[in-house]
Order: structure tokens, then sequence, then C-alpha cells
């Protein structure tokens, strides 16, 4: 029962006893009516002022998503000062990289996922060197828009893999796609969180914080006129 509603119960009720006080009967039994009226009436009081300071619940803030960020899915050949990795940008605009070296995973499902990989693996793509090679790999039911690479039986369902591989073989960064955390890898690095609700930047799988990230998307094609 909500506050006003047992105000209104009690002065009810301390009404009544109010009125008993008038009736006829032993002065005693008037007297009891009356102490119970005046306090009745006093709780009634403490309700309603409990139920007036009663603060309001904050609103809720309601943010719109932002623009996505275009890339060019076929790099120029030109590779990017320094190993940073764009992956997007946060709310407010400033964009947000990440050290190539320390890798990136992106965890969902859906073509929406997908073209993140894609994206996050263009750029990837983009930081290489002459003495580089970027290698691509993704499971059968993965769909990666522009990205020439056959599909591997051997990965699992709706997992994708890029590597930046140097020329004695090390690797110099990576991407990796899996459809969820069951299915990540061992070592913790950089998450891109895609959802139907929007996509979510963490330092670490396990980060239970995270920031909203506009990501890095495919660019389509201009029409054919």
């Amino acid at each position: 029962m909500g506050a006003p509603a047992v105000r209104w119960s009690v002065l009810a009720v301390a009404a009544v006893a109010g009125a008993a006080t008038s009736l006829p009967g032993p002065p005693g039994q008037r007297t009891a009516s009356l102490a119970a009226a005046v306090i009745l009436g006093a709780i009634a009081s403490v309700v309603r002022s409990r139920s007036a300071n009663r603060e309001r619940p904050a609103p809720i803030e309601v943010r719109f998503p932002m623009d996505e960020v275009v890339v060019d899915l076929v790099p120029d050949g030109r590779a990017l000062d320094g190993g940073a990795l764009h992956v997007g940008r946060v709310i407010g605009g400033e964009p947000v990289s990440i050290d190539r070296l320390d890798g990136v995973l992106v965890v969902g499902r859906g073509a929406l996922a997908a073209a993140v990989f894609a994206a996050v693996t263009a750029g990837l793509g983009a930081t290489a060197t002459a003495d580089q090679e970027l290698r691509v790999a993704h499971g059968a039911d993965v769909v990666l828009p522009e990205l020439a690479c056959a599909p591997v039986a051997t990965l699992p369902s709706g997992v994708a893999v890029a590597v930046l591989v140097g020329a004695d073989g090390s690797r110099d960064g990576s991407v990796v796609l899996v459809p969820d955390l069951r299915s990540r890898p061992r070592r913790p690095c950089p998450t891109i969180e895609v959802t139907r609700y929007g996509c979510t930047l963490r330092s670490d799988p396990d980060e239970p914080v995270g920031m909203a990230l506009a990501p890095v998307l495919p660019g389509l094609d201009p029409p054919a006129v």
C-alpha cells in the first residue's frame, strides 16, 4: 500500500475515533477515544511528512547512437605511423586507437559483428610494412565483406582470425572474431562486444565496465549510374 493510501486510512480511523468522543458513554471511554484520535492523527502526519520528503528517482539519460566511422577495405599500400590501430569513436567523437601488438577481440554474431571484424582487419592491414603479410581465415558460416579469403573448415562456427605476420614469422598484430566469450582466446586483450543494442569497448573481456563505441565499418560502393 502506498503512503497516500496509508495516510488516508489512518485519517479515516482517527475521524471515527474522534466522532466516538461525542457519543454518550462512560467518561473513561470518551477519553480513550480522544487519545486514540490524537495518536492516529500524529501517525498520519508522519506518513505524510516521509512521503513528501522522499526524493524523486533521477531521470535516465538517453543518448542516441553516433554515426559510424567508415573505412576503406582496400588499403592503398601506405603504412600508418607507428602501430596504432583505429577501431572507432566514443561518445563525444574522440577517436579510439589500440596498439596492434595487443590484439583486438571482436565478440558477436551476425553481419554487424563480421563487418566490424572486417573493418578492423582492413585497418590492421593498412599498418603493414613491405615485409609484413596479413593472413585471414574464417569459418564456413562467416561472411566477410570484400575480404578475399577462403573459408577454413577446421575453424569453429562463427570464428575468424586475422594475423599480421612479420618477415621472421612474428605476430605483429591480430584481430579475432568469436561468437561469444566462451570461445575467446586465453590471452586477454582489448575487446569490442557487438550486440543488437550497439557496441561496447573494454580493455579486457572480463572488465565489468566498458565504453560505448561507434565502431569502424566497411564502406559501401556507390550505386552504379
